[in-house]
C-alpha cells in the first residue's frame, strides 16, 4: 500500500496538474455518468423488458435523469475549460444550423423534456420551427453561416451555444429569441423576457463561482461556473461576450465568435 501511495504522488509531480484533472473529469467521471443516464433511460423507455412503472416511480427516475444530465453538462463545462485555458481546438468545419438544433434539443431535454421528444420526431425544418414557436421560442439564421459552414471547434460553439441556451430557458417567463447572422465573424444573440439582472451586477455573470441571486419560479440557481467558462474560451479565440440586461425586463447576450483557420 505504501508503494502504491508513492507511485501516486510521483505522478501528481511529474505530471502536469491540469492533465490529471482532466483525465480524472473525462474518464473516472464521464464514464460513470454515462452509464447512469444510460440505465435510467432504459428503465423509463423500456418497459417491455424491465417492467411496468408507476407514476410515481417514473416521476423520481426522469427527477434523477435530468439531475445526471446537468452533471454530465457541468462536466463538459470543465473539460472545454481546460482545453481553452491549455490553447487545445480542434478545428473543422461545420453547420452552424445543425449544431444549433442539436444543441437545443440537448438542452430542452433538460428543461422541456416534452417538447424535447417532439422535436426529435420532426421530420422538416418547418416543423422543428413550429413545435418551438408553439413553445415561444423564436430562431432566426441569417448571414454568410446560414447555407456555408463554420470554421471552428465544434465542441467549442456547442459549449457557448448550451450556456446561452440554458440560461434563457431557465430564466425565461414566456418566451427566448435566438439569432445567428455574420459574413465573417459568427454572432450569435440569446434573449429572454426574464427577471434580468441588476445594472450593478451585470459583471459579476462572467466571474467563476459567482452567484448574483436570480430567482425564477421552480428554478435552482446555477453554481457561477458557466458563463465564466463561455467567457474565458471567447478570451482564448479573441471572440467576446456582452450582455444587456435590466432588472425586470429580461436578458440579452451578443456573442462574437472569430473563424478559425
Amino acid at each position: 500500500m505504501l508503494t502504491k501511495s508513492r507511485e501516486f504522488w510521483n505522478i501528481l509531480i511529474t505530471v502536469p496538474r491540469k492533465s490529471i484533472l482532466h483525465d480524472l473529469l473525462v474518464h473516472d467521471l464521464g464514464g460513470p455518468l454515462s452509464i447512469l443516464t444510460t440505465d435510467i433511460d432504459n428503465l423509463l423507455r423500456k418497459e417491455h423488458r424491465y417492467g411496468k412503472l408507476t407514476e410515481e416511480q417514473k416521476r423520481v427516475l426522469e427527477r434523477a435523469l435530468r439531475n445526471a444530465k446537468k452533471a454530465q453538462s457541468l462536466l463538459s463545462e470543465m473539460v472545454e475549460a481546460l482545453k481553452s485555458e491549455e490553447g487545445r481546438f480542434e478545428i473543422s468545419y461545420f453547420s452552424v444550423n445543425e449544431v444549433l438544433k442539436e444543441t437545443l434539443k440537448e438542452v430542452l431535454d433538460i428543461y422541456a423534456p416534452d417538447l424535447a421528444e417532439r422535436l426529435m420526431k420532426c421530420e422538416g425544418e418547418e416543423e422543428f420551427k413550429r413545435n418551438l414557436e408553439e413553445a415561444s421560442i423564436f430562431v432566426s439564421i441569417q448571414g454568410k453561416y446560414a447555407t456555408e459552414n463554420f470554421p471552428h471547434d465544434r465542441r467549442k460553439v456547442v459549449h457557448v451555444m448550451r450556456n446561452l441556451f440554458s440560461n434563457a430557458l431557465k430564466y425565461r417567463r414566456s418566451k427566448v429569441q435566438i439569432s445567428v447572422s455574420g459574413d465573417s465573424d459568427l454572432l450569435l444573440c440569446v434573449e429572454d423576457d426574464g427577471p434580468g439582472i441588476p445594472k450593478k451586477k451585470t459583471e459579476s455573470v462572467f466571474k467563476r463561482f459567482a452567484r448574483i441571486g436570480l430567482k425564477n419560479e421552480g428554478c435552482i440557481e446555477g453554481l457561477g461556473f458557466g458563463l465564466s467558462c463561455v467567457k474565458a474560451l471567447l478570451d482564448s479565440v479573441k471572440g467576446e461576450i456582452k450582455i444587456q440586461s435590466e432588472e425586470g425586463r429580461g436578458t440579452k447576450f451578443l456573442v462574437r465568435i472569430p473563424p478559425l483557420k
